[in-house]
C-alpha cells in the first residue's frame, strides 16, 4: 500500500486537470472532490476516476470544463445546462447557486442537464448542510440494472443523497438505488 498525504494528492490531481484545460478553480474543485471521496472510504468515486475522466476528454465524450449556463430562472427554481462538461465543477457551481437561492427564498431547486459524471453526491449535500440547510441531490443514470426477476437492464443506479445539518457534523445519506454503485464492481 502506498500512503500519500491528502494535500499532496490534491495538488497532483489538480495539476492533471489543469493540464487538460481546466481553470485553477475548477481543477481545485475536482481534486478536492475526488480526494474527499477516498478519505470518506468511497474509493469507487475517488482518484481512481481520474483516468476514466481523462479517457472521456480524449475520446470527446465529455469536455474538460466546468461551465454552468442558466436556461430558465424563476427565482427559487433554476434550469441550467452543463455544456457537456465534467459534472463535478458544474454540480458544485449549481450547489452554490442553490444555497444562495434557498437562503433567499426558503427553498430552492436547481436542475442541470447535459453534464458528465458528478461523482459522490454526498459532496454536494454536505456543502448544503454546512450552510445549515437540508440538502437533497439525485441524478439519473443509464439502464444497467436488471430488476428482480428480469432478464434485461432497464434501471439506472440512480443515486441519491440527503444531508441534514446538526450542531456538529451533518447526517449524510448517499446511496445508489441498486445493490451497489456500478463502479464498485470495476474497482474490485
Amino acid at each position: 500500500m502506498i500512503l500519500i498525504k491528502s494535500e499532496d494528492l490534491k495538488k497532483i490531481v489538480k495539476r492533471i486537470f489543469v493540464s487538460y484545460g481546466f481553470s485553477d478553480e475548477d481543477a481545485e474543485i475536482v481534486a478536492d472532490h475526488l480526494v474527499l471521496a477516498n478519505l470518506r472510504g468511497v474509493d469507487s468515486h475517488g482518484v481512481i476516476r481520474v483516468s476514466v475522466y481523462i479517457e472521456g476528454f480524449e475520446k470527446g465524450y465529455v469536455k474538460p470544463c466546468g461551465n454552468l449556463s442558466i436556461l430558465r430562472d424563476e427565482g427559487n427554481i433554476i434550469i441550467a445546462d452543463g455544456g457537456n462538461c465534467l459534472g463535478i465543477p458544474v454540480a458544485t457551481k449549481a450547489t452554490r447557486l442553490l444555497i444562495d437561492r434557498a437562503k433567499k427564498y426558503g427553498v430552492a431547486i436547481v436542475a442541470v442537464s447535459n453534464l458528465g459524471h458528478v461523482s459522490m453526491l454526498a459532496y454536494y449535500t454536505n456543502i448544503i448542510a454546512q450552510e445549515k440547510l437540508i440538502g437533497f441531490a439525485s441524478v439519473n443514470a443509464p439502464a444497467i440494472v436488471v430488476p428482480w426477476g428480469g432478464s434485461k437492464p432497464v434501471l439506472g443506479t440512480n443515486p441519491i443523497s440527503i444531508a441534514f445539518p446538526t450542531s456538529s457534523r451533518p447526517i449524510i445519506i448517499d446511496m445508489a438505488m441498486s445493490a451497489m454503485a456500478a463502479f464498485k464492481v470495476r474497482l474490485a
